[in-house]
């Protein structure tokens, strides 16, 4: 198979599973806006913004260390794989115990320190919502160590459909926000055993050398810190925030930024695909010393994540006013500035999927960590300066501008790494920025005829047929391309 094929391949089972996700997902973020109130809300998403926060800890960044080392040895020394992954599993495993140890202790102070007594009960499935994610967050990136992506992508439909059928019923029989974190807690642990069995059976297949090559061990965990170090920088940006707002104001304007933050999320879903099944690939082909062939890879991937999320940031910000109150009720209202702010964030957050994981792969961790944790630290200083002064809004402000440097920087790290033609990136993102243009100038005018539902996707759907008309009458998209990604 070539190349390009394994490439879609991989990308296109995650898109389906993440597809899957967001249909799902985003119904059980609309039946959970409706079923529960805006504070219940607020306690739910601001609990599990803590559980981040916690698995940041417990992982240790071994997962995607352990990720790392199975992509260099698969092919040069297999018979090492078994060795790693017992390791990696042995270093989670102690940190699991000692984190979650100390979480079962504090964890009334914790909703003391955060003025919240209601959180206290969803502290306490808290520790088993930790555990269970940790090892499913740990499957899934050894199943893309492995380039199985589909394996990986199976995990997330597994998780995806019983965390959506348990939660629906157990808030619906009246158990509130802590029924829906059980029911999280329920499809997490059949996702678990299933990826158990699955990982056994991959790594069984490989045949154990005589003995570990020495030093391995210790460079599995050197390699981990700088990964922990850009990962606790990514919870400080996307996770510290929620819990900052739900200190200096209350739960309700949690409910807000958690509904804004996850709109967000499900648009930038086939973009995380990408950058997903992906990543793997520019390590592989520069072991194999196809650097041009690298750098074509993650070339079209940014043009791919350009011409796509710049006209959906234009569109979401457009049409953010009558979705989030047709969509969510008018007791969201209070969340439309936020994800008008966040829609710039659309594409800045595209272009770091198909970007940052990739500079783990090439063995530049420790540069982006550094880069993470500066970026962390001022969009904590941000927040704390931000909040108080014109709150929730400002929440996203420090957010997109902090994210905004961050991304900047890997694309100059990989701009290191790689050959790339920067005046094919210029000219290709100028095409789909004036495309995009258009397109939003159309959806603007369109836009104060919008009622009602109907009206709404009206609205979306001529926009969007609107960008696939001018992008391939201007021969920035081909149809044989599109036909190719499709299979067909």
């Amino acid at each position: 198979m070539s190349l390009r094929k394994k490439v879609v391949s991989g990308f296109s089972a995650e898109l389906v599973a993440q597809l899957f996700g967001v249909i799902f997902s985003g119904l059980l973020l609309v039946i959970l806006a409706r079923l529960l109130t805006a504070e219940q809300y607020g306690l739910l998403y601001l609990s599990i913004s803590i559980f981040s926060v916690i698995i940041l800890i417990t992982s240790f960044g071994f997962s995607r260390s352990a990720a790392r080392y199975i992509t260099d040895y698969e092919e040069n020394d297999p018979g090492q794989i078994p060795y790693i992954i017992r390791a990696s599993l042995l270093y989670c495993a102690v940190a699991l115990l000692v984190v979650g140890f100390s979480f079962t202790v504090f964890q009334e102070q914790i909703s003391h320190w955060l003025g919240e007594p209601d959180l206290q009960p969803l502290l306490l499935v808290g520790i088993l919502y930790i555990i269970f994610y940790s090892f499913v967050e740990y499957c899934r990136r050894i199943f893309q160590g492995f380039k199985s992506i589909k394996k990986s992508a199976t995990l997330h439909v597994v998780n995806t459909s019983f965390k959506f059928v348990f939660v629906v019923l157990l808030v619906v029989i009246g158990f509130d926000a802590v029924g829906a974190l059980v029911g999280y807690v329920v499809g997490l642990v059949v996702t678990s055993l299933f990826g158990a069995v699955l990982l056994y059976r991959t790594v069984k297949a490989y045949e154990s050398s005589a003995k570990v090559e020495p030093g391995l061990r210790r460079k599995l965990f050197e390699y981990s810190l700088p990964i922990t170090l850009t990962s606790s920088g990514t919870v400080l940006i996307k996770r510290v925030d929620v819990i900052l707002i739900g200190f200096f104001l209350n739960p309700v304007a949690v409910g807000y930024y958690t509904v804004s933050k996850q709109i967000i999320d499900f648009v930038v879903k086939p973009a995380n695909s990408l950058g997903f099944s992906i990543s793997p690939r520019y390590s592989e082909q520069v072991s194999k010393g196809n650097y041009s062939r690298a750098a074509t890879l993650y070339q079209d991937a940014l043009h791919s994540m350009v011409l796509l999320y710049a006209p959906a940031a234009i569109g979401l910000f457009l049409v953010a006013d009558p979705a989030v109150t047709l969509i969510f009720g008018q007791e969201y209202h209070g969340a439309i500035p936020v994800v008008q702010m966040f829609s710039i964030y659309v594409l800045i957050q595209a272009i770091s999927y198909v970007t940052g994981s990739g500079l783990d792969y090439l063995g530049k961790a420790k540069f982006r960590a550094i880069l993470k944790g500066t970026i962390a630290v001022g969009n904590v200083v941000l927040n704390i300066i931000l909040i108080p002064t014109i709150g929730i809004t400002g929440a996203a402000l420090a957010t997109v501008l902090t994210y905004g440097f961050y991304v900047t920087g890997n694309v100059y790290l990989m701009h290191c790494e790689l050959p790339l033609d920067w005046a094919k990136i210029a000219a290709n993102t100028i095409k789909a920025l004036l495309i995009a243009s258009v397109m939003g100038a159309i959806v603007f005018a369109l836009s104060a005829y919008i009622t009602g539902y109907l009206s709404l996707i009206a609205v979306i759907g001529t926009g969007i047929a609107i960008w696939a008309t001018l992008s391939i009458a201007t021969g920035v998209v081909e149809p044989q391309e599109i036909r190719a990604h499709m299979g067909v």
